[in-house]
């Protein structure tokens, strides 16, 4: 009732007061009482409202703070052969607390590796998996991996960690041959050993040719000019060389190449020496001494012509 109060208030002022006996009649005055008094007490609540709504501690300008995501990332190795595989797992937290649902992504900083799946989403305990191909690389690298975890709720997290990656063992190839210098039509014996860390090499491919510059040709003068080494790590082949006129160094170039290996190559120089004439080593047969036969058969025709002589005279 304090509008009630408040309006006795305003009545007992002199101009209030002297409306309120004069001007309202009687029988009207009790319900202008409770009417004002409603009034008041509508402005009373409707300021007290607004202050309230316009009170400092109840204005925040800034947006509320979402909970912050946490990744932690694990290898089930630190060093690994290009072209293996590579467990990767990713554990998201927060607050202390796994997160289900999350969205992971994982990245890898070298060109030419695989996840399976590149991409998940955390189970009841927070945590994500995938595997790894590595790629391929002709020296040691450090690469990283990179995480990234995102939620719908929560700040987005991410999370690196780095391996070594290894290059793959390179093939070691040595050439032999029974003789390396040769006649023309001759042919030789080539013996080709393929190996890794003293170990032979079984089934790796082997392609034989003739060097010039910087291209290969000549693989019709092998038999065979390509195939796949033994048990023993050897490749065996029969070289024969083009005919020449002048002694000629014939430069013959090996390559060798396995699965889980780096691609090696070799040379070995092959001389050939032209034949002398006659297709044989023999030396050129000596010219005949056609002097004496001369000599002898002048002798005999002027024996004759002088016989006839005689016998015309008689």
């Amino acid at each position: 009732m304090d509008g009630v109060y408040i309006f006795r208030g305003i009545a007992n002022c002199s101009c209030s007061k002297f409306i309120f006996v004069n001007i309202i009649p009687i029988r009207m005055r009790r319900t202008v009482r409770i009417l004002a008094a409603v009034y008041l007490c509508g402005l009373l609540l409707g300021f007290t409202s607004l202050v309230h709504a316009e009170s400092p501690s109840d204005r925040n300008p800034w947006p509320k703070q979402l909970p912050a995501l946490s990744v932690q990332v694990s290898l089930n190795q630190t060093e690994v052969q290009c072209g293996d595989t590579l467990k990767v797992s990713a554990v998201v937290t927060s607050g202390g607390v796994g997160v289900e649902g999350v969205y992971v992504e994982f990245w890898l900083s070298q060109e030419g590796g695989i996840f399976n799946p590149p991409n998940t989403t955390t189970d009841s305990l927070g945590k994500a998996e995938t595997v790894l191909t590595t790629p391929i690389t002709q020296v040691t690298l450090v690469c990283s991996i990179s995480v990234n975890a995102a939620k719908e709720g929560y700040e987005s997290a991410m999370n690196t960690t780095e391996f070594t990656l290894l290059p793959l063992p390179k093939l070691e190839i040595s050439v032999s041959a029974d003789s390396t210098q040769i006649h023309n039509n001759q042919s030789v014996n080539l013996t080709v050993y393929v190996s890794c860390n003293n170990q032979p090499v079984k089934g790796a491919t082997v392609r034989m040719a003739l060097a010039m510059g910087l291209r290969d040709y000549g693989e019709e003068y092998f038999l065979p000019s390509n195939g796949t080494t033994n048990q023993e790590g050897k490749f065996f082949c029969v070289f024969s060389p083009p005919l020449v006129v002048n002694e000629t160094d014939f430069g013959v170039c090996v390559s060798a190449y396995a699965d889980g290996y780096t691609e090696n190559t070799s040379s070995i120089v092959i001389k050939v020496v032209p034949e002398a004439s006659g297709g044989t080593n023999q030396p050129p047969p000596r010219t005949p001494d056609y002097t004496a036969w001369l000599a002898a058969s002048m002798i005999g025709i002027a024996t004759i012509c002088i016989f006839v002589r005689r016998r015309l005279w008689e």
